[in-house]
């Protein structure tokens, strides 16, 4: 198994783990509502931020991760696109359901990330 291989089948411990590792679970849901995904990783939610001058500014950016080899069918990466859903239950476990903007997989290790909003509009 090469450094890349072990890597990727390292990321079930260093980013699934929810019992030690801080991973919570996610449930992707495609715009017909027809196909749903439960897959392990992170969320983050930050509402403070810096504009480009180094000013903290109101803003919200929340982004979720996780392992792509967990959303699989027919040996096909699932690629969740703009307008799926994806909903989690944050520290205060209050259920967010939030939309997915952006997705960038990174396919040298199969992590997915997304960014998220609250709505489409």
């Amino acid at each position: 198994m090469n450094l890349r291989a072990l890597a990727e089948r390292d990321l079930a411990k260093t980013l699934e783990d929810s019992e030690n590792g801080g991973a919570c679970e996610m449930l992707f849901v495609d715009p017909a509502e027809e196909n749903e995904y439960t897959v392990r990783g992170r969320v983050g939610d930050i509402g403070f931020m810096f504009d480009t001058d180094g000013n903290p500014i109101a803003g919200r950016c929340v982004c979720a991760t996780w392992r792509l080899k967990s959303m699989m069918t027919a040996e096909k990466y699932v690629e969740p696109g703009r307008g799926w859903a994806l909903q989690y239950t944050d520290l205060s476990a209050r259920v967010w359901r939030l939309y997915v903007t952006r997705f960038e997989p990174d396919r040298t290790l199969g992590i997915g990330r997304v960014f998220l909003s609250l709505d489409l509009r």
